[in-house]
């Protein structure tokens, strides 16, 4: 049996893992933004880029023009999941952490605007390996939201300590 004691002590620990999985999860974004924008069109990525031209042209084989594009817009892409890695990071690390509720929502909005734009063009070009990617992207930012929603809501913004205490 539980009681509101033991149900306090969990919390913590629940909170704590969320928050290290949003920690990893924007490290990973950070990771991968920079291997995209510096090196997407290289051996390591290959299978994903067959899988986006396959989808696109029909063919993993094309043109020199294409191929200069890909480079220039997997750059700028890598470039912008740098910086909202940065700052889902920020987010998470300063006013979550005070539990700070808006924090929470500007992660939530700014994650499913990504995701629902991004899947459903995908979805409209059927390049389904990216929507395969913003699936595992959403859970993996969802999951530990959800996991500190009870904790968000019971606390507010925590109190500060008084000045006496040091």
């Amino acid at each position: 049996m539980t009681t509101d004691s033991t149900r306090q002590l969990e919390a913590p620990r629940l909170v704590k893992v969320a928050d290290a999985l949003l920690v990893i999860g924007f490290v990973a974004q950070l990771v991968l933004g920079h291997a995209i924008a510096f090196g997407f069109d290289g051996p390591l990525f290959a299978w994903h880029q067959d899988r986006v031209a396959r989808s696109l042209w029909g063919t993993a084989e094309y043109g020199l023009e294409v191929s200069a594009y890909r480079g220039w817009i997997q750059a700028v892409f890598g470039g912008t999941l740098i910086s909202y890695a940065w700052a889902m990071l920020f987010l998470v690390a300063i006013p979550l952490r005070r539990r700070e509720r808006w924090a929470a929502w500007a992660i939530a909005i700014a994650t499913l605007n990504w995701v629902v734009v991004d899947t459903a063009i995908c979805l409209a070009h059927g390049v389904w390996i990216n929507v395969a990617f913003n699936a595992v992207a959403l859970t993996s930012i969802g999951a530990p939201l959800a996991m500190m929603i009870p904790w968000l809501r019971a606390g507010g913004r925590p109190s500060a300590p008084s000045a006496g205490a040091r």
